[in-house]
C-alpha cells in the first residue's frame, strides 16, 4: 500500500493542481481534533472562518468575532496540522485600512499560525492587500456574499445573479489578481435552513471520518457539487 502524500501544501501546489485540472478540497476547521480528522482524509485547505461566529458561538452573523478569537482557533488548528494549507479569515474591523490590517495580519501569522489571510471585498480592500503583499504575507480574496457585510441572516442571498453584478464580482476577482463548504454544513448540524449547496454527507455513514473521506473523494471525482447544488 502506498504511503500518504505528507508534502505540506502550498499555494504554488494549488496552482499546479489546478493547471493539471484537479479538484482542491478546502473545508473549514476551529480546532485541533477536526483539523488532524480533516487532513488525514485527505483535505488540502483547512480554513479557520470566521463563520465560527455562528456555528460555534452561536451569534447571528459573523460580526463580532474579534481578532482574538481567530487567533486562538487558528493555533489550535495549526498544533495540529502537518500538511493542509492553512487560510485564517480576517474578522471584521481587523482591516479598516493598510496599517490595521498589516499589524492583525502578522498577529495571525505569527500567534496563530496562518499561512494565508482571507479578507472580503475587491477594490476597496486593493490597498490593504498590497500592504500585506508587500510584507510577504500571501492574501486570499473573498467575493460575492460578504458575511460581514450582513447585519441580519435575511441579509444572506445569492449574488450575481444579473449581469451587471456578475461583472462586478469578476472586476473585483480581476483587481485582487492584480495587487470553502462549512465543516458543520457537509455533517447536517447547521441550524436553520439548507442552503441549496449543502449536501448532508454524514446521512447514512458510521462517523464523521467517514463523512468527510465521501466528501473529499466526490469532490476529487467530481460529483459534488452537481447541478442540483448550484443556483
Amino acid at each position: 500500500m502506498s504511503q500518504p502524500d505528507t508534502t505540506p501544501v502550498t499555494p504554488d501546489t494549488l496552482l499546479a493542481m489546478k493547471q493539471a485540472g484537479e479538484k482542491i478540497v478546502s473545508l473549514t476547521a476551529y480546532d485541533a481534533a477536526f483539523a488532524h480528522l480533516l487532513e488525514a482524509a485527505g483535505v488540502e485547505i483547512l480554513l479557520v472562518g470566521d463563520s465560527l461566529g455562528m456555528v460555534l458561538q452561536g451569534h447571528d452573523s459573523t460580526r463580532p468575532v474579534t481578532l482574538e478569537h481567530m487567533i486562538y482557533h487558528a493555533a489550535c488548528v495549526t498544533r495540529a496540522s502537518r500538511r493542509a494549507l492553512r487560510v485564517v479569515d480576517m474578522p471584521w474591523h481587523s482591516y479598516d485600512s493598510p496599517d490595521i490590517a498589516l499589524a492583525s495580519a502578522r498577529r495571525l501569522v505569527e500567534e496563530g499560525g496562518a499561512q494565508l489571510v482571507k479578507l472580503e471585498g475587491g477594490g476597496a480592500v486593493l490597498e490593504q492587500v498590497r500592504r500585506l503583499s508587500a510584507a510577504g504575507i500571501g492574501v486570499c480574496g473573498h467575493l460575492g456574499l460578504l458575511p460581514q457585510s450582513v447585519e441580519s441572516p435575511d441579509g444572506y442571498r445569492v449574488q450575481g445573479r444579473d449581469a451587471e453584478g456578475a461583472a462586478a464580482i469578476r472586476a473585483d476577482a480581476l483587481a485582487l489578481q492584480e495587487a470553502v463548504l462549512v465543516l458543520h454544513d457537509l455533517l447536517g448540524v447547521s441550524p436553520g435552513r439548507r442552503p441549496r449547496f449543502v449536501q448532508d454527507f454524514l446521512a447514512g455513514r458510521g462517523s464523521v471520518a467517514d463523512a468527510v473521506r465521501a466528501y473529499v473523494r466526490d469532490v476529487k471525482e467530481g460529483r459534488f457539487p452537481g447541478p442540483e447544488h448550484s443556483y
